[in-house]
């Protein structure tokens, strides 16, 4: 690490950080040789790696204290990296799964221990996984918080799933029902469509794992009626709730702890809608990585 930076996140094992940091920054470098290198393969699954690197890296950018405009350049890079991987929405096919139906009353070794071998997804199905709203909505707070707004417009404009996806539902990792919805109404909110943000809104349920969802809900609800009562108790609850996981030991190394990426996101819309409101002096959200004029309408 560069013994001119100041870690912003203390207490911190520096070296530890800095090793993970080139880690990421090496994986980035490859993954890019390998797009360049060839072109016809795996392309979307190849910038899908590049968005996950570049975000871990504006992370600990932030995180070992990097000047802020290094960092927002990351986040650029991550959100652009996210664009394409929706740009090249089904282009891939998914991974084989064999679904087998078997015997119990036979051992594994008996020929007749399968009844039944079909593959999940018929000849020529693409996979739409890599493009679902959830993974949207992260690359738009993504390019919010690097001021990036004509990115974030153009990811809500890609933002779809499709009907009855497979990859949705109450205890995907993927993509749940609720992240569905906040996706969407984050969706509806950038296209100025209130009244479907509402619908989608009203859509979210609450669910205990999945508190921070109902909450971001609660602070798109008061974006688009720019309330900034409503905004601000949302804010603060997302705050709070971001607080303890920090303090979760399996959290203990994750840079996605370093700051709360979706409230600062949502800030920046706040600015942009008008919204006077006046934001938390709050560690986990360092305003000043908002780009000048970001807010602006």
């Amino acid at each position: 690490m560069n013994s001119s930076h100041t870690p912003r996140i203390t207490p911190m094992d520096s070296a530890f950080v800095s090793r993970c940091l080139n880690d990421f920054l090496r994986s980035k470098s490859e993954t890019l040789h390998k797009i360049s290198s060839e072109p016809s393969k795996l392309l979307q699954t190849r910038f899908s790696l590049v968005a996950m690197d570049c975000l871990a890296i504006a992370l600990y950018y932030y995180g070992l204290g990097y000047p802020l405009d290094v960092v927002r350049n990351a986040f650029s890079e991550a959100a652009s990296a996210r664009l394409k991987v929706f740009e090249l929405r089904g282009t891939e096919d998914p991974f084989s799964v064999s679904i087998l139906t078997v015997d119990p009353t036979k051992s594994e070794d008996d020929p007749a221990f399968v009844v039944a071998d079909r593959q999940r997804y018929a000849p020529g199905a693409k996979d739409y996984s890599p493009t679902n709203s959830k993974d949207c909505f992260e690359g738009i707070c993504m390019a919010l918080v690097a001021g990036d707004y004509a990115i974030a417009e153009k990811l809500a404009d890609h933002m779809w799933d499709p009907p009855n996806a497979t990859y949705i539902g109450v205890h995907s990792e993927v993509c749940t029902p609720n992240q569905q919805h906040l996706a969407y109404a984050v969706r509806h909110l950038l296209q100025d469509r209130p009244d479907e943000v509402r619908k989608e809104l009203k859509r979210v349920r609450c669910r205990k794992k999945e508190d921070q969802v109902a909450i971001m809900a609660t602070m798109v609800g008061g974006l688009s009626e720019k309330n900034e009562v409503l905004f601000l108790d949302g804010l603060q609850e997302l705050l709070c709730w971001h607080r303890e996981q920090v303090k979760h030991p399996s959290n203990k190394n994750e840079p996605e702890m370093y700051l709360c990426i979706p409230g600062l996101a949502l800030c920046v819309l706040a600015g942009r809608r008008g919204l006077k409101a006046e934001l938390p002096d709050d560690p986990y959200l360092p305003l000043e990585l908002i780009p000048e004029n970001a807010t602006s309408p």
